[in-house]
């Protein structure tokens, strides 16, 4: 059986390097997040929130997403960069198959993807 308490998104590399080059680190999914900065008193930051939700729901498909330097995340050669409605294209303007994933909207557009869209993907 495994305990998973954390979440790892590494740079795209093969073998132990994947673990020894982790970019970022994060508590294994969203719930664990609030419970652990509850207890410690502290605000849960909004955008870990958000990234942490599309690492989670991507990871629990089967995806292996690594970490972006134009983006956030990068998934089967697609660059998502993870924010809430007012975020702009700017971070991912000169890649090519980039997409926004965005929080409090309901409809996605050609290069925009509701963040909620992901819980579809458990």
């Amino acid at each position: 059986m495994q305990t998973k308490l954390l979440r790892t998104l590494s740079v795209n590399k093969q073998g132990a390097a994947l673990i020894r080059k982790a970019k970022k680190i994060f508590i294994d999914n969203t719930t664990l997040l609030y419970a652990i900065n509850g207890e410690l008193g502290k605000q849960t930051n909004v955008g870990t929130q958000r990234e942490l939700f599309v690492l989670n729901q991507l990871q629990n498909a089967g995806y292996v997403p690594t970490h972006s330097t134009s983006g956030d995340i990068i998934v089967n050669k697609i660059v998502l960069a993870v924010g809430g409605k007012n975020k702009d294209r700017s971070q991912i303007a000169h890649t090519n198959h980039a997409y926004l994933v965005l929080d409090d909207i309901l409809i996605g557009d050609k290069y925009t993807i509701p963040l909620y869209l992901f819980g579809f993907l458990y």
